[in-house]
């Protein structure tokens, strides 16, 4: 039932209604442009109209974490493809669903995507052993489909098992924190590398960022990256908002707050983390506001 404000019907239409009147129009239009008498008809006022959306189609449709989006919406961007050719391609990894709505298992590709060929990718991830046995432990945790997540092992590098800072409720304190690791990880590889500071909320990117430049020894560049922006050279610290670390590969990640992390994506929680852990070659932490690990035996 549509609500009613000061006696006037609301009558806008969410996002998902308005997805499957797209997919409707756009499913009819590519079914008819199919037909080859209608094509030679397009001149006419009865099919003139199709015009209009073979302006839209395209020879080949390519979608990138494809597991982001409804089979709904990917349903819409396939009707988008030339009928005489209908190349559909997309790419994801269902761990990597970090939206609600997004696909989860092959099946509701194949509803979105009828005669959908398939196709396992087993690139394997660069981490050490440590990381490659907390990524294992994490995807059991996850409602997706199991992949072999086989990672290529870093010859000849010592080996970092993940950090927690417990108790860390300020800014200050996770500043701290934080600094001590980052010159640890710098340490460990002998001089400056890559390395991504994970928090919440694109509020907390600046003031993160400008607090650990001034907490860093000057030579440690520290760069807020604003709406996921990848700024400045691999070697240094970059603070991102952990809805924008998609593809993109450190020598270290930091969590920051993984408790609020729980709170604020209750139901992604497991594939931010999963996502983060991925991002890291050799090291990986965590802070913690509680002193108790109480995040622990959160599930997605």
């Amino acid at each position: 039932m549509r609500k009613q404000v000061e006696g006037v019907l609301d009558n806008a239409l969410a996002a998902e209604e308005l997805d499957i009147l797209l997919l409707s129009k756009l499913s009819i239009a590519h079914s008819l442009l199919s037909k080859r008498d209608v094509v030679l008809r397009l001149d006419t006022p009865f099919y003139s109209s199709l015009k209009d959306y073979l302006k839209l189609m395209r020879p080949q449709i390519m979608v990138d974490e494809a597991t982001d989006f409804s089979p709904i919406q990917l349903g819409c961007m396939r009707a988008l493809s030339f009928p005489n050719i209908d190349s559909f391609f997309a790419c994801g990894d269902f761990n990597q669903r970090i939206t609600a709505h997004g696909v989860n298992c092959l099946d509701e590709f194949e509803w979105a995507v009828p005669k959908l060929s398939s196709r396992q990718v087993e690139t394997p991830y660069r981490q050490s052993h440590y990381l490659q046995r907390f990524v294992r432990e994490l995807v059991g945790d996850l409602d997706t489909q199991k992949a072999d997540l086989s990672a290529e092992q870093i010859a000849g590098e010592r080996e970092y098992p993940p950090v927690l800072g417990l108790g860390l409720n300020t800014f200050e304190s996770i500043v701290d924190w934080l600094s001590e690791k980052i010159i640890q990880v710098y340490l460990g590889v002998g001089g400056l590398s890559s390395i991504a500071v994970l928090v919440n909320s694109e509020q907390e990117v600046d003031q993160l960022a400008n607090m650990l430049s001034e907490k860093l020894p000057a030579t440690v560049p520290v760069l807020a990256c604003p709406d996921g922006k990848v700024l400045g050279d691999d070697a240094g610290v970059r603070v991102f908002n952990i809805q924008h670390i998609k593809g993109m590969e450190f020598e270290a990640a930091f969590f920051v707050g993984v408790d609020e992390l729980v709170k604020t994506f209750p139901e992604l929680y497991s594939k931010f983390l999963y996502v983060g852990a991925t991002r890291a070659a050799s090291f990986l932490g965590f802070t913690c506001g509680n002193k108790k690990n109480s995040c622990k035996d959160k599930k997605t």
